[in-house]
């Protein structure tokens, strides 16, 4: 063999053998194990325990909190009319449920009484008003109850309380109530006693009256 083949023959043989090139399903297996996580260790004593109940506050995130308003204040003025005349007026800071409708009734009719007792009079209903209102609210919008008895009282308190659990500030009630007097039955009886004598009378002298012209007409 000649020299240069030989030479020729052996760097041939000290070059590496050329690598395969990887496949593609080998790539993707290898881009899968690179991209997964780690799986995390399960205790399988918790596979077997029941799911826990949701407690009430993460159920109801969205509810309303409650407000209790058995504290809270509203501004009430009371105004007892006899016509344009006030027969009692006042003004109290009150809390839900202590103002009686009904003994805030009795008490202004023993008073009107007394006072139409002296003039021979009676008080007769006309008509009874709750007007609410609050800071921020205007007048147009102020809302206005027919007040007649306890229940319709208590219509005013829900809408007090609805306020309060609002945080409204400043609540206020004007409660008004209207009588007029009218004369009592028994000093119409009187009058109408004392009226009749008098008619009788005036009948009485127009008979005789009329009785004595005959008379004398026929005379002459």
């Amino acid at each position: 063999m000649p020299k240069s083949a030989r030479i020729a023959s052996k760097a041939a043989s000290k070059r590496p053998a050329p690598t395969p090139e990887p496949t593609t399903n080998k790539k993707a297996a290898e881009k899968a194990a690179k991209c997964a996580k780690p799986l995390k260790f399960i205790d399988p004593e918790t596979l077997v325990q029941e799911p826990k109940e949701a407690t009430p506050e993460t159920e109801d995130d969205d509810a309303p909190a409650i407000v209790d308003v058995s504290d809270f204040l509203y501004t009430l003025s009371k105004h007892y009319m006899l016509g344009p005349e006030p027969v009692l007026e006042d003004t109290a800071f009150l809390k839900l449920g202590e103002f009686s409708f009904e003994g805030f009734n009795s008490q202004s009719m023993r008073k009107l009484g007394k006072t139409l007792d002296e003039h021979k009079y009676q008080p007769v209903w006309v008509s009874g008003q709750a007007v609410v209102s609050r800071k921020g609210l205007a007048k147009s919008e102020w809302l206005k109850f027919p007040v007649r008895d306890p229940t319709d009282w208590e219509n005013v308190e829900k809408c007090i309380k609805l306020w309060m659990q609002e945080l409204k500030k400043e609540i206020k009630v004007k409660l008004t109530i209207v009588h007029k007097k009218v004369p009592s039955r028994n000093t119409v009886d009187v009058e109408d006693e004392e009226d009749e004598p008098g008619k009788v009378f005036n009948v009485k002298v127009m008979l005789i009256l009329d009785t004595a012209w005959a008379h004398r007409k026929a005379v002459e």
